[in-house]
């Protein structure tokens, strides 16, 4: 049996079999120094395993399949972001996940003073999955995850963290269409003083096939809301869910037109003093 030694996170060797023409593995800062570079050297399947450390840039994505995770999990490593996109998915980035097992992930941090985006999907790559992240929101950031005008398909956010305060606004955001969400065991923490306005959890216009399950979100105003220009959902189902001290809200904003069919809302669990469901202008 041949057999090949490897240095990872310059931590020591250890053995691992020889390597084959399969997708490779590219450790940071071994390999490369910054996390781009390493995107930049990256092939469609390739995994980029980031060691502990915080690496202040901004990153972008354009290569299919690609697995940016962390060797020592999200408490340990941190992406700050520079500008206002930390991390920009674009139409190459199909199959894309951060993280993407326990252990594994990043915690991703904005510039305070211009971030708006601390994860924006802006050419509708498919098939992107975000998993076992932190993201912090506090200060200028506004959002956290952003699906742009180009949409998305078969977009998966699961075991997550979403941290804000004052100075925040949405930690989902869905700006294009989206078919295939599902939005599934993920944690959300408004202040720690209490309630407060407009520190939404999930905000979106058009959605098709979402699956919206076992989160829990605490002080937090319409911590999943559907609201805000014409609103199209079909087949968005709310389970499980445990919302501390918030809501609901379904339905357009104002007077604008809606059409929302085969929506499914069991099994949540409202608690605090400021709790309701609401169905506006359906």
């Amino acid at each position: 049996v041949v057999v090949a030694l490897v240095l990872i996170c310059s931590l020591g060797l250890v053995f691992a079999p020889a390597p084959t023409a399969a997708a490779a593995e590219i450790i940071v800062p071994d390999d490369h120094a910054t996390i781009q570079a390493a995107i930049n050297a990256a092939s469609d399947g390739d995994t980029i395993t980031v060691c502990p450390g915080t690496y202040t840039e901004d990153l972008t994505v354009s290569t299919a399949n690609l697995t940016l995770r962390s060797s020592g999990g999200s408490g340990v490593t941190t992406i700050q972001g520079v500008t206002d996109e930390t991390i920009t998915l674009n139409a190459g980035a199909a199959g894309f996940t951060l993280g993407g097992t326990e252990g594994h992930g990043f915690t991703v941090v904005g510039n305070a003073s211009n971030s708006t985006r601390l994860l924006q999907t802006a050419g509708g790559p498919s098939n992107v999955t975000v998993s076992y992240n932190a993201f912090d929101i506090n200060g200028s950031p506004t959002i956290a995850i952003g699906i742009g005008a180009a949409g998305d398909n078969n977009l998966t956010i699961s075991h997550n963290t979403f941290t804000v305060s004052t100075g925040a606004d949405t930690a989902i955001y869905v700006d294009g269409i989206v078919n295939n969400l599902l939005v599934d065991s993920n944690t959300f923490t408004g202040p720690a003083s209490g309630w407060l306005a407009w520190v939404n959890w999930i905000e979106t216009s058009q959605t098709n096939q979402a699956m919206i399950r076992n989160n829990t979100v605490t002080n937090a105003f319409s911590p999943i809301r559907m609201e805000g220009r014409t609103t199209v959902l079909d087949h968005v189902t709310y389970t499980g869910n445990t919302i501390v001290n918030g809501d609901i809200t379904i339905g357009p904003d104002g007077t604008q037109a809606s059409l929302i069919t085969n929506l499914s809302i069991t099994e949540n669990s409202f608690t605090g003093p400021t709790y309701h469901l609401s169905l506006i202008h359906i």
